[in-house]
């Protein structure tokens, strides 16, 4: 058991955005530090009416989100450096987890990435992690943007247990000896 997954939105769940008729510069510092002291709530909503029995999702820009208790509950049963902040959806209280876990090291050579002219890491479609490396169970590569967010066996776990609805994980790779 050494997945290494890429959470992305559930099929029923792509209509997550973040209200515009809000300042959406805050998710500029998402996943680079905590910014728990200075966070004024957000809103963000669904396009459509499907979302009723979703409990998480995936709002782009930003990041991975849950509804309230399962952030926590979530947070009891995984290692993370994560920030919880708090955000309504459709009116109802949930959390964007602000995942400052990071993994510094990554095999360039095997793996499959796109990254800018000084190096930063856009874009994953396979990931090579040495296993030394697996010290979280929900994270984000030190050498990208922030805007993917990985997970490991344990964290997908974590998310059937506590049935989180709205969010899918994409195996990409495996931890390396």
């Amino acid at each position: 058991m050494n997945g290494i997954y890429l959470i992305i939105p559930a099929e029923e769940s792509e209509g997550l955005v973040w209200d515009p008729l809000q300042d959406l510069t805050f998710y500029e510092a998402i996943g680079w530090n905590s910014i728990k002291s200075d966070w004024v709530a957000q809103k963000a909503r669904f396009l459509d009416d499907a979302h009723e029995k979703l409990n998480a999702g995936v709002v782009r820009p930003g990041g991975l989100v849950a509804a309230e208790n399962l952030a926590h509950e979530l947070l009891k049963k995984i290692r993370a450096e994560c920030d919880l902040l708090p955000i309504s959806v459709g009116g109802r209280r949930w959390e964007l987890l602000n995942v400052l876990s990071t993994v510094q090291e990554f095999d360039r050579s095997r793996s499959e990435v796109l990254a800018n002219l000084d190096g930063r890491v856009f874009w994953v479609h396979e990931l090579s992690i040495p296993l030394n490396e697996a010290a979280w169970d929900i994270f984000t590569l030190s050498a990208s943007n922030r805007a993917s967010i990985f997970a490991t066996d344990r964290f997908v776990q974590a998310s059937k247990e506590l049935k989180m609805k709205g969010v899918d994980f994409k195996r990409i790779a495996e931890f390396s000896p």
